[in-house]
Parts: C-alpha cells; structure tokens; sequence
C-alpha cells in the first residue's frame, strides 16, 4: 500500500507531501519511514507539538499569549505529561523533540522494561493518541463524548468512537516502525490483554451475525493514566 506521504514511494517529492496545516510551521506531514518526525497519529499536523499547539484549548491561549509578548517566537515550548512517572515536560518545537513522549531517558528505559514490550507500548501509543484527537475534537466542536455512559444507559445519541482494525494498527505502525513487523494476528494477541483490563475496547458491531473486522478504541477513562502504569499494573 503506497500512501502520499511515503517517503519510500520514488514518486514522492515535497511538491506531492502534505504540508503540515500549523501557519508557523513549514515542515511536511510524514507518516511512512523509519526517521524521527515520521509518526502514525495526525493527518494534517506534522509532530505531536504542531497539534496540541493547534488543537488543544488551553495550550492553544498559553501559546497566543506568548507569542503575543515576542512575535520573532511563533513555536514557544509547550507542556506535556510523560508517559511513565505522569509528571509534565516541556515539548519544543525543534525536530529532535517534537514528538516526544517521555521526561527523560530513564522513564523512556523504564517503560519499555520487559520482554517483547515494544509491540504492546506502541499498539497502546497509537490508540491512547487516536482517542485524544477525538476527545478533544469533541470538546472543540461542542459535542459530548459521552458514548460509554450513554451505551449503558441504552441512549445511543453521541457518535460511536473510531475504531481502528487490526490490520489498520499493523499497517500504520509499521510503515513508521518497520522493525516492529507487526501482523494482525499479532496485534489482536496484545490487545486482548488490555480489553480484559478494560484499558481497551470493541466499537459495538451492528449486528451480532456481522463480519465486519473487529474496531478496538482506548477507553477515554484511563486517558489521564501514563502508559507505563497501564502496562506494568498487576490486576
């Protein structure tokens, strides 16, 4: 499968690349190949800092203030909570940076502590991610992201979360990470770890005779939770 933004691709040049959507920002969007800035997660934003910087409420009025005082500074740092102790980071703009997930090294050699971890870290990176733009979409548009209340309660008013097949994780984390060599076999044995904790779970299918593929979604609830308390956790 050859997407627009794969650098692998001959054809490829940046005339052909999507264009990171940020006005300060002049990178290409690349979600294919094994480099520092590629990533999975945003269609139209080029790092995790172009998009919380873009597309979360309160960073994106911290930033206008700064940016307001020193204008020559249109990419000021920003906060970010690490994915293993949960304390918050300053996430920069520079290339080295921009996607950053840990504090530090240490938390970094912490998290990915353990057997054949790195399959389970990045399945969960990708769908904790996934959720997140749609959580804050949500808040952005006004809507209520209420579904699971709301599935139990039998009303079925707010819009289904996105879901994301086996073989679409294996296929996006792949085309950055090509060492994973993940299958969807594979992804469906690490996933049902966490829908047993309740860290992940099934898009409802239509009809209980359905065959469409299986959708799995984080649930929102343990959004807050770094994904080395989610990983190592005894239950």
């Amino acid at each position: 499968m050859i997407g627009k933004n794969n650098i692998y691709d001959p054809n490829t040049t940046l005339e052909t690349m999507t264009k990171c959507c940020r006005s300060t920002c002049d990178r290409y969007i690349s979600q294919q190949g094994g480099n520092r800035m590629s990533q999975p997660f945003f269609n139209d934003h080029c790092s995790l800092y172009c998009w919380k910087i873009s597309s979360v409420p309160s960073i994106i009025s911290y930033a206008e203030k700064l940016v307001a005082q020193d204008p020559l500074k249109p990419n000021p740092p920003i906060e970010h909570n690490c994915e293993c102790c949960g304390s918050k980071f300053t996430l920069n703009y520079a290339h080295n940076w921009a996607n950053q997930i840990f504090c530090s090294k240490e938390c970094q050699h912490k998290t990915y502590s353990g057997k054949r971890i790195k399959h389970t870290i990045k399945i969960l990176q990708f769908l904790k991610t996934k959720q997140l733009i749609d959580s804050t979409s949500s808040v952005l548009t006004g809507s209520d992201n209420t579904y699971e209340s709301e599935l139990r309660a039998g009303n079925h008013t707010t819009p289904i979360p996105t879901g994301w097949t086996a073989a679409e994780i294996s296929y996006k984390l792949n085309s950055v990470h090509p060492t994973l060599m993940l299958t969807p076999g594979g992804v469906v044995q690490r996933i049902l770890p966490l829908l047993a904790k309740g860290y992940i779970c099934k898009v409802p299918k239509k009809s209980e005779w359905s065959r469409e593929p299986t959708q799995y979604y984080f649930n929102p609830a343990h959004q807050s939770e770094p994904i080395r308390s989610l990983i190592h956790r005894k239950v």
